[in-house]
C-alpha cells in the first residue's frame, strides 16, 4: 500500500497469515507538493490504539501422526537408479511405506528422504497438504514514511505458527537381512542386499505363470511404534521500518516462535524474528520516490524506554502535527527493552554514518536464533 498518508484507526485489522504487508506514506518533497486532507499529515503512517496488523503463521493446525507417512505404490527402476545393489532385490515392484521426516545423506553424497535404499523424494513432494500447513512461517511487515508511529495498544504480530501432530502409531516397511534381523527401511544400509520384506511372502509357480503374495499382518505390524503428540513450529517473521524524521514504535510487537521436542532434539530450531530499522530494503525509496532534495538520514539512539510523546506533544493524535523541534531533531529512539521482549533474534539498525547510532545498555535477543 502506498498513499500520501496511511491511518489505521482503532479496531482496524489487517490479517494475512504468512504474507508480506508493505505500507508506505509518500512524503511531500519539492516535486511532490500535494497537500493532505484536513486531519491528515502527509508522509505519516499512523497505527492507532486498538489497530492490529497480523502476519503470524497459522497456529494449532491438528494432523494425525500418520500424516508423516508416505505410501509408494510401486518401487521401480527409477527409484532404484542410485542404489544398484537393490535392483532385482525384494524392493523391486512392491509397495513400501516410509516416514517423510527421516532424511539423511549417504556416504556417496546423495541426499535421501524416507529411505536411503530408493529415491522416493518425488512421492514425498506430491503428498497433498492443506493451505494451513503451508502457512506456518510468520510473514513480514514493512512500514516507511516521513513519520512512522504506532501508538500504545496497537499490535504488530509476526509470530511463527505450528502444526500439532496427535499421538499415533508409525508403521513403516521393514526388511529382512541375511542374518534374520529385521531392519526398518529408514535405517537400512543401501550397500546391503536384503532377503525380503517382513510380513510379506511371495510364492511363484513358473509352470503356471502364477505369483501369489501372502501378508502376515501380525509380523508386518510388529514394527509399529507409538509416538506421542508433538508440535512442529514455524519461523517468526520480519519487521522492517523507516521514518525519515520520526519513528515511534510505542505499540506491542511480537515475533515469537515455538519449537517442538523433535526440533529441540535435532538442534534445528525455528528462526527467531528479524527487526530492521534503516533506509535499505527499498524503504526510503518507497517514502521518497524523489530523493534529490534529501540530505542525510536520521540519528538513532537505542535506550531502555521510549520518550513519552504525550508529555512532549500534549493531545497528540493522528491529525496532529508534531512540534517543529521534534521533527527537525531527526533523532530516532528505539526501546531495547521492547525489542528484546518481543522475541526478535536479530536486531539491525542502519544509519548513514557509523557515529549516528548510539546504544545505551544492551539488547537481549532470543536465544538459539540460528
Amino acid at each position: 500500500l502506498e498513499f500520501r498518508r496511511v491511518l489505521f484507526r482503532s479496531g482496524a485489522l489487517v490479517e494475512a497469515p504468512g504474507q508480506s504487508v508493505r505500507i508506505a506514506a509518500v512524503a511531500a518533497t519539492p516535486t511532490n507538493t500535494a497537500l493532505p486532507r484536513e486531519g491528515f499529515v502527509s508522509g505519516r503512517v499512523y497505527i492507532d490504539n486498538g489497530a492490529v496488523i497480523d502476519v503470524a503463521g497459522i497456529a494449532g493446525v491438528e494432523l494425525p501422526m500418520s500424516a508423516n507417512l508416505v505410501n509408494v505404490p510401486r518401487v521401480g527402476q527409477n527409484e532404484l537408479a542410485d542404489t544398484p545393489v537393490q535392483r532385482g532385490g525384494p524392493l523391486f515392484g512392491v509397495p513400501i511405506t516410509v516416514d517423510a521426516r527421516v532424511t539423511g545423506t549417504r556416504s556417496d553424497g546423495v541426499a535421501w528422504t524416507g529411505t536411503p535404499l530408493a529415491n522416493v523424494g518425488g512421492y514425498v513432494q506430491q503428498v497433498p497438504r492443506k493451505i494451513q500447513q503451508m502457512l506456518q512461517n510468520g510473514g513480514s511487515i514493512a512500514l516507511a514514511g516521513d513519520e512512522v508511529i504506532t501508538r500504545s495498544g496497537s499490535f504488530l504480530n509476526l509470530d511463527g505458527g505450528y502444526v500439532h501432530y496427535l499421538g499415533g502409531v508409525i508403521e513403516t516397511t521393514r526388511l529382512i537381512a541375511a542374518n534374520g534381523a529385521i531392519i526398518d527401511i529408514g535405517s537400512a544400509d543401501p550397500n546391503v542386499r536384503y532377503l525380503g520384506i517382513a510380513g510379506r511372502f511371495v510364492a511363484e509357480q513358473p509352470r503356471w505363470n502364477v505369483t501369489t503374495t501372502y501378508v502376515n499382518p501380525l509380523l508386518a505390524s510388529q514394527g509399529g511404534v507409538y509416538e506421542p503428540e508433538y508440535i512442529q513450529g514455524g519461523n517468526a517473521g520480519s519487521l522492517l521500518v523507516y521514518g525519515e524524521r520520526v519513528l515511534l514504535l510505542d505499540g506491542e510487537m511480537s515475533a515469537e516462535r515455538m519449537a517442538g521436542r523433535r526440533q529441540i532434539a535435532s538442534g534445528k530450531l525455528p528462526t527467531a524474528g528479524v527487526f530492521y530499522a534503516g533506509p535499505g530494503n527499498g524503504l526510503r525509496n518507497s517514502a521518497f520516490p524523489d530523493q534529490s532534495a534529501l540530505g542525510f538520514g536520521p540519528d538513532y539512539r537505542l535506550e531502555d524506554e521510549l520518550p513519552d510523546i504525550g508529555q512532549n506533544a500534549p493531545g497528540f493524535s493522528a491529525g496532529t502535527s508534531l512540534p517543529t523541534e521534534i521533527r527537525d531533531a531527526r533523532l530516532i529512539v528505539l526501546s531495547t527493552h521492547d525489542l528484546g521482549a518481543s522475541g526478535f533474534g536479530s536486531v539491525t539498525v542502519v544509519a548513514d554514518e557509523a557515529d549516528k547510532t548510539t546504544l545505551s545498555g544492551s539488547i537481549e535477543v532470543a536465544p538459539g536464533s540460528g
